[in-house]
């Protein structure tokens, strides 16, 4: 094996068992970091190919095929399309963009938030570059153990130091004090789910190795004892096998069943089922079809030895985990109801799609629970694939694994070396694709990563697939145009990180306001509003097409500039009137507030919280006016703003509770029909939250 593709491997190795430590490195700066790192790698890749006289990227590879085409279909939900050509594609996608749309123009996406598809799409880049270096360059049989033995290696952190907090009862993840979770093993992971589905992958990597270990022999020219005794069976591994190749197999067992341990103690009830039936039906299979039954019998030997294992420990919760599927199933919130207020989803996006990466913003007006609890993935990785990218994804989807597994079967038999290897990714593969019916492992980066190196190791290159020899002067060409591509999506990939750590820096620009955060009494009754030359969006020039960075900066705004409105509010009640500049001077910033949010809301317009912000600003506007609702406005504009904010969040009780302190106290001064919008802020704010004692007593006081 060369230098080169041998370096490759270590590199893609050592970011498989890293990925998982920075809490599976779900937040914005360590994805964006493991996307940067394979965009590098890929470039590092393209300059090698070009050394060996090969074109940039092996265009006909049919993992790049697929991907690509996948890829393209995302970037088309994310382009402006004409109104009318949007209608006739997606009409409830097109309804929404112009209910809920400051000025939705002659021009909108499929996709609910391009933005959000573009994450999607700088995904999908990054895991087809990783599976197809992995194919590529872990050909041989040296390249393939060093990949598998980067996920063994993480695997076998994450079952030690899971286990080592929970047995210890200290529940940390490095230095944070784990809040969800406490009573199980997570390891650096935020969900014992996604733990489980990290851990599913290694262990079979665990077996494999064993069994490769015990085969190093072979090539001493050793032969069967016996004619039975084939030189690949276990019994002639046993018999051949030194002393300490034997030691190296039962660390890599021990290493297995301290992983399976770890996987039971995590209480993932899908999980322990999904390694169950992955490793069952990879041993049958190749039982079946002929080939060597020493996988099924180290697999079997390992969930033996766990099995007695947990007969002697307290496995009760482990059970208790199952009989639970009963209320989650029946009357209670979980995954069932989800999955049934999906299919409206369904019904209302069923050709292109809400758009991928929509998945939260597009169900929420969908939900017809009221628990309060954030719906931000759909616990069944194809239900919200198909959501999101409706029945033209599920057939690119489709028909990109029917090419990959089509030129896999003509491709590469089973057998020679490194089988192990290529039947562990197999069984791994197979045990996250049953996990992901019920969980979200693709929305988890380590895991995503994982298991685009499984597919890699599986649909390992058999043969010699032919490369595209390109001439100097049109291989220097293309090379310098991929990368130069590369470079720039690497920086693209950087930009939110950079942009997280400008919002993270201490300071009032870091303080967000939820929902909930603040009262427009709260807070000292001092101006305090920043001066006309503040930037108030320094994120937004890193990511100008994240709407979230607007909303985030109107609502840090929003809550100065609503405290300072108060103070003149109260002032004029007083019998003290302000200075008409200070008046000027404060509308002119809230305006400079909601130009934020309406840019926010014109790349996202379902964005409940938008709405909301929105409202809240119009609502500061005429408080300044000191007019009477029914002659303002701008009254009307933040209880429409209300209204649709409720809509797209019909199931959260603080939405509801917020518009309704917000509005009542200027009951007796409102209209009928102002009052009858009030009154359903009011009452729906009562049917989420019964328990809420300030909305009892508006209730009491408005006489509802």
């Amino acid at each position: 094996m060369d230098l080169g593709p041998r370096l490759l491997c270590w590199a893609i190795a050592l970011l498989i068992a890293a990925a998982p430590l920075p809490f599976g490195s779900v937040g914005v700066i360590p994805a964006a970091s493991l996307q940067i790192a394979v965009l590098t790698l890929a470039a590092l890749w393209v300059a090698m190919r070009w050394r060996a006289g090969l074109s940039p990227l092996p265009w006909k590879d049919p993992l790049l095929l697929s991907g690509a085409a996948l890829l393209g279909y995302a970037l088309i939900q994310m382009a402006p399309l004409p109104l009318g050509l949007a209608q006739v594609l997606s009409p409830e996608g097109s309804a929404m963009h112009t209910t809920y749309g400051p000025d939705p123009g002659g021009w909108i996406p499929l996709s609910l938030s391009p933005y959000a598809t573009w994450l999607a799409c700088m995904r999908i880049l990054c895991l087809t570059l990783l599976a197809v270096m992995v194919r590529r360059n872990a050909s041989a049989k040296q390249g393939r153990t060093v990949v598998a033995a980067g996920l063994l290696a993480g695997g076998l952190f994450q079952a030690a130091y899971g286990l080592f907090e929970f047995i210890s009862g200290r529940q940390h993840i490095f230095d944070y004090e784990k809040r969800y979770f406490t009573d199980v093993a997570t390891g650096t992971f935020i969900s014992r789910n996604n733990y489980a589905g990290y851990l599913e992958m290694a262990i079979p990597m665990a077996l494999a190795l064993a069994l490769l270990c015990l085969g190093r022999s072979r090539r001493s020219g050793v032969t069967a004892v016996s004619p039975r005794q084939t030189p690949s069976s276990l019994k002639h591994r046993l018999s051949a096998a030194t002393g300490k190749e034997s030691f190296y197999a039962l660390l890599l067992l021990l290493g297995a069943f301290l992983m399976l341990t770890a996987l039971l103690m995590s209480r993932s009830r899908m999980g322990i089922v999904s390694i169950a039936i992955a490793l069952t039906v990879g041993g049958m299979a190749v039982g079946l079809s002929g080939g060597s039954r020493r996988f099924a019998v180290a697999s079997a030997l390992v969930a033996g030895l766990v099995l007695i294992f947990a007969s002697q420990i307290d496995i009760l919760p482990v059970v208790d985990r199952f009989f639970a599927l009963r209320l989650e199933m029946g009357g209670g919130f979980g995954r069932y109801t989800v999955w049934s207020d999906a299919m409206s989803m369904l019904a209302a996006y069923p050709v292109f799609g809400s758009g991928l990466g929509t998945w939260e913003l597009a169900f929420s007006p969908f939900r017809t629970d009221a628990i309060q609890v954030r719906v931000d993935f759909a616990h069944n990785d194809y239900l919200e694939f198909f959501a999101e990218a409706g029945v033209i994804g599920l057939v690119i989807l489709g028909g990109g694994l029917w090419l990959v597994l089509r030129r896999h079967a003509t491709a590469v038999s089973f057998g020679g070396s490194g089988e192990e290897i290529a039947l562990a990714a197999g069984v791994g593969s197979l045990a996250m694709a049953l996990h992901s019916l019920t969980d979200f492992h693709m929305s988890i980066p380590a895991d995503a990563l994982a298991l685009a190196a499984l597919c890699g190791l599986f649909l390992r290159l058999g043969g010699q697939e032919e490369d595209r020899v390109l001439p100097v002067p049109a291989r220097v060409s293309s090379v310098v145009v991929c990368c130069a591509l590369l470079a720039g999506l690497a920086a693209a990939a950087a930009l939110p990180a950079i942009a997280q750590a400008r919002s993270d820096r201490p300071g009032p620009a870091a303080a967000i306001p939820t929902d909930e955060s603040h009262d427009l009494d709260a807070g000292p009754l001092v101006p305090s509003a920043a001066a006309p030359d503040d930037d108030l969006c320094p994120a937004c020039r890193f990511e100008p097409l994240n709407p979230k960075r607007y909303i985030d900066a109107g609502a840090r705004a929003r809550l100065r500039l609503l405290k300072d409105t108060e103070v003149i509010v109260r002032a004029q009640a007083m019998g003290i009137f302000p200075d008409p500049k200070t008046r000027l001077y404060l509308a002119r910033r809230i305006d400079a507030a909601l130009a934020l949010v309406h840019r926010g809301l014109e790349l996202a317009p379902v964005s409940a919280r938008g709405h909301l912000e929105a409202g809240l600003l119009h609502f500061g506007r005429y408080a300044l006016t000191g007019l009477p609702p029914q002659a303002s406005e701008d009254f009307d504009l933040a209880r429409d703003q209300f209204e649709m904010a409720m809509s797209l969040q019909p199931w959260r009780a603080a939405t509801h509770r917020k518009v309704a302190r917000v509005l009542s106290p200027l009951w007796s001064e409102c209209d009928e029909e102002q009052r009858r919008s009030i009154a359903r802020a009011v009452l729906r704010a009562r049917e989420l939250d019964p328990r809420a004692a300030d909305i009892k007593e508006t209730i009491g006081r408005l006489g509802l």
